[in-house]
């Protein structure tokens, strides 16, 4: 029992009890129990000697007892066997994770290598992008400004009317000018004939540009030939000069007249096409065409004869010009 051997440890029975009249057998049992308690204290290692030894002899017994009691808490060596075995298994089982994880991580690293070498490409793209994008901005910023400066120049260019300037037509007294040129003649005002012959050269060569400008205009019966002073009329059968000079002739201004008329044919038809186009518009000077393609104007034809009537009658043709050249400056562009 653990509190016999607290005794016998504690406690060193003596000799001098077989005096108080214990027989010979009784000192034969003590001499037993004093060899078990010596096999018993040689079976305690030096480790529980060292304990013993150290413990407080001053201390309850109750203390020395609960010492010795916990030796018998010491495993046996099969249990340390057991217990060291199954350490070794759960170590080979952790040092295979370990190696699984040391695997994975390896494998971690390397795919982090490969999306940071995959991230570094694309920082460099993404550089690249951003460097173009600069340079397209710069540039679109670039091309907007000269956009818009050629817008601003384009709607100046679109108040200008070419045909305008260049056949300036405006008037002088009784007489209609183009480009500073009297177009007509008067008893009181005698001008020379170089003057109306390059006054009637800019009246055809204006109408024939005005052709060009019209899309799908086209001169029946008469063909204008621009020549400047001495510019032409043609029929399909003959060529009428569109200038006259002081020369007398008994056929009078025949030829002049005969042009006059193909001119004023070609621009009653450049009239009437315009006026389809922009229904709003209708010239200023109606052209009447009758028979044999005779022209009037207002009523009047323009034939050489009365210089006076054929002077009011070339303004009126001029009037109708500068409504023509604001129609294809209106509709141009």
């Amino acid at each position: 029992m653990p509190s016999t051997r607290g005794f016998s440890l504690f406690s060193r029975p003596s000799t001098t009890s077989s005096t108080n009249g214990s027989s010979t057998n009784g000192s034969s049992n003590d001499n037993n129990i004093i060899g078990t308690q010596a096999a018993s204290s040689e079976g305690i290692n030096d480790t529980g000697l060292r304990d013993i030894n150290d413990c407080d002899c001053n201390s309850d017994d109750d203390d020395g007892i609960n010492n010795i009691a916990n030796l018998n808490d010491i495993p046996s060596p099969s249990d340390l066997q057991r217990a060291v075995q199954d350490l070794l298994t759960e170590k080979k089982k952790l040092s295979q994770k370990l190696d699984s994880v040391s695997t994975r991580r390896k494998s971690l690293n390397l795919c982090l290598q490969a999306l940071e070498s995959r991230r570094d490409v694309h920082v460099s793209k993404l550089h690249s992008l951003l460097s173009s994008r600069h340079t397209t901005l710069s540039t679109l910023l670039s091309l907007q400004t000269l956009t818009s400066a050629t817008a601003d120049h384009h709607r100046s260019l679109l108040s200008l009317h070419p045909l305008n300037d260049t056949f300036n037509i405006s008037h002088s007294g009784p007489f209609g000018t183009i480009n500073s040129f009297r177009l007509g003649r008067l008893q009181t005002v005698p001008v020379e004939w170089a003057e109306i012959n390059a006054a009637l050269g800019m009246s055809c060569l204006l109408l024939h540009t005005l052709s060009l400008s019209l899309p799908h205009l086209t001169f029946s019966h008469y063909t204008l030939h621009p020549s400047g002073s001495s510019s032409h009329i043609s029929s399909s059968t003959k060529t009428y000069n569109l200038y006259s000079d002081e020369k007398f002739s008994i056929f009078g201004k025949r030829s002049l007249n005969e042009a006059v008329k193909g001119f004023l044919v070609c621009m009653h038809q450049a009239g009437v096409y315009v006026m389809e186009q922009d229904r709003t518009m209708s010239m200023p000077y109606e052209l009447e065409v009758g028979k044999n393609n005779e022209v009037r104007v207002k009523g009047k034809k323009w034939e050489w004869g009365d210089l006076e009537e054929w002077t009011r009658v070339a303004k009126w043709v001029l009037c109708d010009l500068k409504w023509l050249v604001a129609f294809v400056g209106k509709h141009s562009g």
